[in-house]
């Protein structure tokens, strides 16, 4: 899928992917410094992975996803997970105690199967979002989130040394 792509390296192909075709749009949605975006976005163009085009309204140079290459960014590799949590646990102190936390609960049969409804739920809810974005979603008043959720038995994590 990713060739070796760094995971800032798919968030900036997918910030193209879905519209922002410039480098004060991607660097304005993804909140990275310009120095960054700039080395990235040449090294996607050495790669082959983007490509120039101008915008013929504006004249404006503009970036577009090379239609040649294959590259699925719906999916994350399990090391841009573990890097994703990584930073996220890093950042916790900055973030409310609300939108982030690991809970180790004791629940009977009939209070997990209530937790896998819920969880069945929020898949789905998450999953129909992930359907539904489009690229005019860039343009309204909307933030990207990174989400992950689960739940593993204890003794699983105990075995894994945990």
């Amino acid at each position: 899928m990713d060739r070796g792509l760094l995971l800032i390296e798919k968030l900036v192909l997918s910030s193209i992917q879905k519209g922002a075709s410039d480098v004060q749009k991607i660097q304005n949605g993804l909140k990275i410094p310009y120095q960054i975006l700039e080395k990235i976005l040449a090294k996607l163009m050495r790669d082959n992975f983007i490509l120039f085009k101008t915008n013929e309204k504006t004249f404006d140079l503009e970036f577009e996803i090379n239609r040649d290459v294959k590259i699925d960014l719906s999916l994350f590799s399990e090391a841009d997970i573990k890097s994703m949590i990584s930073h996220v646990y890093a950042q916790r102190s900055k973030l409310q105690r609300r939108d982030w936390g690991i809970y180790k609960i004791w629940l009977s049969k009939n209070e997990e199967k209530e937790l896998n409804i819920h969880l069945a739920w929020l898949k789905s809810f998450l999953e129909e979002k992930n359907r539904n974005s489009k690229k005019q979603d860039l343009n309204l008043n909307k933030s990207e989130k990174f989400i992950f959720f689960g739940q593993a038995p204890f003794q699983l994590l105990l075995q894994n040394g945990l």
